[in-house]
């Protein structure tokens, strides 16, 4: 056996069938399988459901070579945009088209309905006001009262019969006609009947012992005179064959005129043409009508129209129409197909160019990805596509822009975060360590940092020196003039310590708070812009005595808790920084055994809610009552909480300040 021999005996049968795809398979099988089934049996069910799945088969290879059709053509980025426009404009375009179209006709025919109806109901109930008026006509005139209603509506309603039975006698109209079989019923009723095969207006009140009964025979002229010029009126009543009731397969027709010639002249006929887009329309309504002979059931029958659009619009806008509406139709309609078709070659037209920009552009971001955010990509045109790949170079020029921002940003960054640890060196480091006198204070800042300033200074006399201040404004101006606030406090008080301790009386009662806050004052005034300036509150404490010398500038007023009583600190003065020689005074306190001074800033008192309300003194008042038990650090966690809980955030909105002084 040969090399090649032995490589065919190796290869199995299945291997010498066609390779055929899923689709082709399907369709091979459903064909055997008919044939199978033809061959084996003669059940036609079994036949359908073979040709059924042979169909199937057939319609899933062609979907399947379809859409390979459609994913190759639509490859192309031009040939997408394309179909893209086809589904996005055109084809939504005739939609648009045709559903007014239809809109249009369908609105046309129920206003020609519309107006034939109304105007149908409104010569029914003339008559049925004529019936209401005879039914209250007085006795006396009765007879007269006939004859003047029937005279007025014989014009209108040629062949008007009209009925009056009061009190066992009948008045008629025309005098001396046959009376009418008396309707049964409540009365009050009218509307459409038909008797003796004929369709009649028919109107019936009942008042007291007296009834009316008019009937008006309804001709073709009265329906042609309803809308003149309009349509053709036609009243169809489609018969039940299933019914028992007999007056249910009754033919309705108009009542015959007085001669031949009137009868044709009042024939309606459909408005001709106009134009070959002047459709044809047929609408109706349905209507309440009766029979005569079983008046206590109502039936239905349809009210049709029979016009054209041309009509319709005539009705509607007079002579106007052929003059000034059509033309303008058929130039708006010529305008929108010239748009459509400049709308087609401008959309094939600039897929070029589109294609070309969105290879640049891909290119360009494969460069951005690497780093190369120098690149530049072509520009082509004047166009939005040109302006698109102008805005990719101006964003690249912006990233690199952006990157040396970013990283002066980190060094601003990293400056600031240097000045907020400055800045917290300027604080206390520890609290003072006076026997019966307890100091916590804390300091929020709004933002990096803070314009809200706290110290206290242990004076070599054993008093203690505790300050506030809050400098108008936030961020670095305000952190600088903090700063500035902080280190004239402490020149200012070496020199005011110096002054003091050459006193008689001691140290710590003839410390001149006021003379220092207005050494503080000029010094600021000399050293600072005009708008700027702080609020300031400094005092002395004396262990010895519990006597507390304090000057306010303007600060918002310290709260002090005694006895359950909470009570607001004098203001000695105006602020500091804004006029050079202000004046100041001072106010003594005795701190008892169990009192607390809270003091603050208005980061505090002024925030605000979602409803615009602000946190207020009288909360913070109320918060230090309740909690003038608890030790300082407490009292201030506890107002913190409470200000985040009303304000329904935890960003401030301000710099947020606290110190708490509390005699034990």
């Amino acid at each position: 056996m040969s090399a090649g021999e032995g490589q065919q005996a190796a290869l199995g049968w299945s291997d010498w069938l066609p390779r055929w795809e899923t689709s082709e398979k399907l369709t091979v099988a459903a064909g055997l399988l008919a044939a199978g089934l033809q061959f084996a049996s003669l059940h036609v069910g079994l036949v359908l459901l073979a040709l059924l799945v042979m169909l199937g088969a057939f319609a899933w290879s062609f979907v399947k070579w379809a859409r390979r059709l459609l994913r190759h053509f639509i490859w192309n980025l031009r040939n997408r945009l394309v179909v893209a426009f086809l589904f996005i404009a055109v084809i939504p375009l005739l939609l648009i088209v045709g559903l007014a179209g239809y809109a249009a006709k369908e609105t046309a025919g129920q206003f020609a309905v519309y107006l034939v109806h109304s105007e149908m109901e409104r010569r029914i109930a003339l008559l049925h006001l004529s019936a209401e008026s005879l039914a209250r006509a007085p006795q006396a005139i009765i007879e007269r009262a006939v004859d003047r209603v029937g005279a007025v509506n014989q014009e209108r309603f040629p062949g008007l019969l009209i009925m009056v039975y009061d009190g066992g006698k009948l008045y008629s109209f025309p005098e001396g006609s046959p009376p009418v079989e008396r309707t049964p019923g409540q009365g009050n009723e009218s509307g459409l009947v038909v008797r003796d095969r004929y369709l009649h207006g028919w109107a019936h009140v009942v008042t007291g012992g007296r009834e009316v009964i008019i009937l008006a025979p309804l001709t073709r002229k009265f329906f042609a005179d309803l809308a003149p010029g309009l349509c053709e009126v036609s009243v169809l009543h489609f018969a039940d064959p299933a019914s028992a009731q007999p007056f249910r397969r009754r033919q309705i027709g108009f009542f015959p005129m007085a001669s031949p010639e009137e009868e044709e002249a009042a024939v309606q006929a459909v408005p001709l043409p106009v134009n070959r887009f002047d459709w044809e329309l047929l609408w109706g309504t349905r209507v309440p009508i009766r029979f005569w002979d079983n008046l206590a059931q109502t039936d239905t029958a349809l009210l049709g129209v029979h016009s054209r659009m041309s009509a319709v619009v005539r009705t509607l806008f007079s002579q106007r129409t052929e003059s000034g509406l059509m033309p303008f139709m058929y130039t708006l309609a010529i305008l929108l197909v010239a748009v459509e078709f400049i709308s087609i070659f401008i959309g094939v037209s600039i897929t070029t160019t589109i294609t070309a920009a969105v290879q640049d552009l891909y290119e360009g971001t494969q460069r951005v990805m690497k780093g190369d955010f120098s690149h530049r990509i072509k520009v082509r045109g004047g166009e939005q596509v040109a302006e698109l790949s102008r805005s990719f170079n101006r964003m690249t020029e912006n990233v690199e822009r952006l990157l040396v921002v970013a990283k002066e940003s980190e060094r601003m960054q990293a400056e600031l975060q240097i000045a907020r640890e400055v800045q917290g060196q300027l604080f206390p480091k520890s609290k003072p360590k006076l026997e019966g006198l307890q100091v916590e204070a804390l300091c929020h800042a709004a933002r990096t940092v803070s314009g809200d300033y706290y110290d206290y200074q242990d004076l070599p006399s054993g008093c203690l020196a505790v300050a506030i201040a809050d400098v108008a404004g936030k961020g670095i101006s305000a952190a600088l003039l903090m700063a500035s606030l902080q280190a004239s406090l402490r020149l200012v008080m070496s020199d005011v310590q110096r002054l003091a301790a050459e006193d008689e009386r001691g140290a710590c009662t003839s410390f001149p708070t006021s003379m220092l806050v207005s050494r503080i004052n000029r010094q600021l005034h000399a050293n600072t812009s005009p708008e700027k300036y702080a609020t300031f509150f400094f005092s002395v404490y004396d262990p010895a005595s519990g006597m507390l010398t304090y000057t306010n500038a303007g600060h918002l007023p310290p709260i002090l808790i005694r006895n359950g009583v909470a009570s607001m600190l004098d203001v000695n003065g105006m602020v500091v920084g804004l006029f050079p020689h202000a004046p100041y005074q001072e106010s003594r306190l005795q701190l008892l055994p169990g009192d607390v001074l809270v003091c603050y800033t208005d980061g505090v008192t002024e925030p605000e809610n979602e409803f615009g309300e602000m946190f207020g003194e009288e909360r913070l008042r109320q918060l230090a009552l309740k909690g003038a038990h608890l030790p300082g650090e407490q009292i201030i966690g506890s107002v913190i909480d409470a200000v985040q809980h009303f304000t329904g955030s935890h960003e401030l909105q301000d710099d947020m300040t606290l110190l708490v002084v509390k005699r034990t």
